[in-house]
């Protein structure tokens, strides 16, 4: 079995490596939400609210690694744990999966027309998670110089409550949104080589992804705190991990996706304005000397400039093979 330190080693370069893939979405997501669509002029219109969470959201993720890696050091050194880095540790991954989940609710309030009434039991149970995390942080608080088994009573209890709320949210708003998507790309979508578009849209976004790793963080929490074994610690640092950093890289896929449908929104106005400007026409003449011919023809392109060339020639060259014989 694995000692300790070994699994906060594993959770830590587990978490370390999703961290970089979430660094190419923030990237993407600072693209397109601070510059426009085609070069990189900033945009006049920017959503300083969206940009602002943003780069919260990547300031908490960078924080949070750095103190991962701090504890994983502690723990080869086998000195204790700074508790106020723990502290700090739980609040900025809960925090973010909040944050995620209030996106994701956007999202699906936006896929649905803007009707309150499609998210109305999601948005309850999010204020429920809230509350989950300050007591959360309470009870972290009080609890964290404690011996590990009375904090199943309290602080472990109350994390169930926030996952298993988590995991309510996210299975409703996955399940609204891929119903809403499938039937509007079903129709649009060939079965043959868009299949993996599809289904890359589909997860991107859902949200599928962050649902399925909320699960999963949240069983084995479950079944850490009801065993009380030490060896699950490392099944709980690894999959808790993970759901925080795969909540920060949907957070972007999905204001990605935002992005980008209002790109598409704006592309029937500039294929009109494109419409409206004039295009030139020029008047080529060509003269065959040989046959005393002179011919003017209207081209819009080299292809019919080419063809009556040819043919001209050959009119010439039958004409020259008749005066030879």
């Amino acid at each position: 079995m694995l000692t300790f330190a070994e699994g906060q080693v594993i959770a830590t370069f587990v978490q370390a490596f999703l961290y970089g893939l979430y660094i190419d979405t923030f990237l993407h997501c600072v693209r397109w939400l601070a510059f426009t669509f085609e070069g990189w002029t900033r945009r006049k219109d920017i959503k300083w609210g969206l940009l602002a969470v943003t780069v919260f959201v990547f300031g908490v993720e960078s924080t949070d690694v750095g103190l991962a890696l701090q504890a994983t050091l502690f723990s080869t050194l086998e000195k204790p744990p700074l508790t106020v880095a723990n502290i700090w540790s739980y609040i900025f991954e809960r925090l973010v999966i909040v944050i995620a989940d209030c996106v994701l609710l956007h999202r699906c309030w936006i896929t649905y027309g803007r009707k309150c009434t499609v998210v109305i039991i999601p948005a309850l149970l999010w204020v429920g998670t809230i509350v989950c995390l300050i007591l959360g942080i309470v009870y972290e608080s009080i609890y964290s110089s404690v011996e590990e088994i009375n904090r199943f009573t309290t602080a472990d209890q109350v994390d169930m409550a926030f996952f298993a709320l988590l995991i309510a949210v996210n299975i409703y708003l996955t399940s609204a949104i891929l119903f809403r998507i499938w039937h509007t790309l079903q129709d649009g979508v060939e079965p043959s080589h868009n299949k993996l578009r599809l289904i890359l849209h589909l997860f991107s976004e859902s949200g599928l992804l962050f649902t399925i790793t909320s699960i999963m963080a949240g069983v084995t929490i479950f079944i850490q705190s009801m065993s009380i074994i030490s060896g699950n610690m490392f099944v709980r640092l690894l999959f808790t991990g993970i759901n925080f950093v795969v909540a920060a890289i949907t957070m972007n896929l999905l204001l990605i996706l935002s992005a980008q449908s209002q790109l598409k929104a704006q592309l029937p106005d500039v294929q009109r304005a494109r419409r409206d400007v004039p295009t030139l026409q020029f008047r080529v003449t060509t003269t065959v000397t040989s046959t005393g011919l002179s011919r003017e023809q209207d081209t819009s392109g080299s292809s019919g400039l080419d063809a009556e060339q040819g043919q001209l020639k050959s009119e010439s060259g039958s004409e020259k093979k008749n005066e030879i014989l």
